[in-house]
């Protein structure tokens, strides 16, 4: 299971950079150098790797999300006079994380190790804590209200721009 956590994280991350043709081709190349007996310990890879060039979306889709149920939930929100705009909210991806043991990933981590994780995320807190000694979450912490050593830190990031054209949503 643990190899195949790794090896999910992998494929994603490619997935997430790459058309699903050339992902096939990693794929089939990381299987011809390795063989398919140790590319079968790898998760999808091998899976990956038998997909038709022909429909590649299709079969790679048929992979990801059927076979190894690896969709998140798109929905759709309105702003301003824009209908029917697709958003993933960080919900769906705190989900997936949690449901596919993945929480690690979100520490830096490669492999499940709870008690590695809880500290550094301690270390992180105390460490913020010198740069903004009253942000809320310290009240929180004093009053029992969370754990520090098992609070993830978030940043957001948003500029106003969307396609090509940077313009922003009004």
């Amino acid at each position: 299971m643990l190899l195949w956590n790794c090896a999910l994280s992998r494929l994603l991350s490619l997935l997430a950079k790459a058309s699903c043709t050339s992902c096939i081709s990693a794929a089939s190349d990381f299987v011809a150098d390795v063989g398919e007996q140790i590319a079968q310990r790898s998760g999808g890879l091998l899976n990956i790797a038998r997909c038709s060039k022909a429909n590649p979306e299709r079969h790679v889709h048929r992979v990801l999300v059927k076979k190894f149920a690896l969709s998140l939930k798109l929905e759709r929100t309105q702003l301003g006079d824009w209908k029917h705009i697709p958003i993933l909210p960080i919900q769906t991806w705190f989900d997936f994380f949690v449901v596919n043991s993945c929480m690690h990933i979100l520490h830096g981590l490669h492999q499940p190790h709870p008690a590695r994780e809880e500290a550094i995320l301690s270390a992180f807190w105390r460490q913020y804590q010198q740069l903004h000694p009253q942000h809320q979450i310290f009240q929180e912490a004093s009053s029992g209200a969370l754990s520090l050593s098992r609070a993830i830190p978030l940043v957001l990031h948003g500029d106003e721009g969307r396609g090509r054209n940077t313009v922003p949503i009004s």
